[in-house]
């Protein structure tokens, strides 16, 4: 049974990590990573580097990756590898509907592994979802405390 007092410490901690993300995008880098490392306690393991295409759904931490081509004359040229991306309308049972985002195959998986989008929201690491994924863990707290009343 969830305590009145536990809710409110919850939602308490998801507002300051929605708002810490909003203010991540205009913090230089050395200071973000300075804040998420000193904050790492409370919120767990964080990504240092922002992909700035994962911040618009579920992408599960994967972000681009580098390297390089390398055909049989050994010049190497760079490249990079974008993450496996697919629009998907995802049913969340707290809200009742059907949600419309951007998500990653890997997150996908992990969302079957964890029994549907809101068990991925509500157990998964909050540094893997991104600014999307923790604009719909707020909207579902905010359902389940409504629920509660």
């Amino acid at each position: 049974m969830v305590v009145e007092a536990d809710v409110e410490q919850i939602v308490d901690v998801e507002k300051w990590c929605l708002s810490l993300s909003k203010i991540r995008r205009h913090l230089s880098k050395r200071t973000a990573v300075a804040i998420m490392r000193s904050t790492s306690a409370l919120l767990g393991p964080h990504t240092t580097s922002v992909f700035k295409r994962a911040q618009s759904g579920l992408f599960a931490g994967k972000t681009k990756q580098y390297g390089n081509n390398v055909p049989h004359s050994k010049h190497k040229t760079r490249r990079t590898w974008l993450p496996n991306v697919q629009t998907k309308r995802l049913y969340s049972e707290t809200l009742n509907e059907k949600i419309k985002t951007k998500v990653t195959t890997h997150a996908l998986k992990t969302v079957d592994k964890f029994g549907g989008l809101d068990g991925y929201l509500m157990n998964a690491r909050i540094s893997s979802l991104g600014d999307e994924g923790l604009r719909l863990r707020e909207k579902l707290l905010d359902a389940k405390i409504a629920a509660l009343r």
